[in-house]
């Protein structure tokens, strides 16, 4: 079944990318694996978090076939408890729409944090509107659910790229 996919050009907002993508399906798990070919990221880390389990399998699902290495969160607190834990990944996707803390909350508690501040962050919503606040927030990126699996392998790639930048600067 063909797959309708609309992509407007990226909106600039105070120095983060921000890009406006939908997509129409993904019928398989292979047809996500296909997208692109894996790239070997073996050393940059992801954290998905988000309380949809079918939506954060997807995203993770993604991101391993194209190289990276994932930990999925199912709620902030998860997030927080891999961040307790030492987990630093090169960049964290959070979805705004979670019981308890929402992503919101977890973003602020990260910015309130010198070593989480520095993780850079995309936020995955269904919701329009908050494309203005991520904006206000200046998350790196904002993808409409349904993110197009591409802008999302894209978007994490050049944060990735950029932390390793980092890393070898140190």
């Amino acid at each position: 079944m063909p797959c309708a996919s609309t992509r407007s050009a990226g909106v600039e907002c105070r120095g983060p990318q921000y890009e406006l993508t939908t997509f129409g399906c993904v019928s398989s798990v292979a047809d996500v694996a296909a997208i692109r070919t894996p790239v070997g990221h073996s050393t940059h880390q992801v954290l998905i978090v988000d309380d949809d389990d079918d939506a954060r399998e997807t995203l993770a699902v993604l991101l391993r076939a194209h190289g990276f290495e994932v930990a999925s969160a199912w709620s902030a607190e998860d997030a927080l408890r891999h961040f307790r834990e030492g987990f630093r990944p090169c960049i964290a996707i959070l979805d705004l729409r979670m019981p308890g803390v929402d992503g919101w909350g977890l973003y602020d508690r990260m910015s309130e944090d010198p070593d989480l501040a520095r993780v850079p962050v995309i936020i995955v919503s269904g919701y329009f509107v908050e494309m203005a606040r991520a904006a206000q927030r200046s998350a790196c990126h904002f993808l409409l659910k349904p993110a197009d699996p591409a802008a999302v392998v894209a978007a994490v790639e050049q944060h990735c790229a950029l932390a390793g930048e980092q890393q070898s600067a140190r």
